[in-house]
């Protein structure tokens, strides 16, 4: 597996901070609950009354995949972002854990399109450690979908 180092403690301060700011962006393209979007939510988050750290886990559709006729009406295409309970906590500085999920795609695509997912986002941690990546990795799966089906 791929190693991403850290060089200090104020980085992961530092990545809770971007991952806050990565939701609200994200939350201002995606409508939660439009076309499977969710957020995680935090609870007393609404009120003000939260004192959790920040919850970055995300539902995201790719809305620029248009299923083939042959498919009928599948459900949506979508992108699953894990980052909280541990499995990603530097993210934007390590790489989130990622699933595609849905869309009527046979299970081999979605695996393979995962895979190729996978080798985007660790390209991209290492090439822009510290950016946010998970726009730029649902504008990936839809351009990269069409070389599938």
């Amino acid at each position: 597996g791929e190693e991403f180092t850290i060089s200090n403690e104020t980085e992961l301060g530092d990545a809770s901070e971007l991952q806050k700011e990565e939701t609200e962006v994200l939350k201002a393209i995606f409508v939660q609950d439009e076309d499977g979007v969710q957020f995680a939510a935090v609870e007393g988050e609404e009120d003000g009354s939260s004192d959790d750290p920040h919850k970055f886990d995300a539902v995201l559709p790719i809305t620029s995949y248009e299923p083939p006729d042959r498919y009928g009406l599948p459900p949506p295409l979508l992108l699953e972002v894990y980052v909280d309970e541990g499995l990603a906590p530097k993210y934007p500085y390590e790489p989130p854990v990622l699933a595609l999920v849905g869309g009527g795609l046979p299970e081999r695509w979605l695996k393979e399109m995962t895979v190729r997912l996978r080798k985007e986002a660790v390209k991209r941690c290492q090439a822009e450690s510290g950016e946010p990546q998970i726009f730029n990795l649902v504008n990936f799966i839809g351009e990269e979908i069409e070389h599938v089906i």
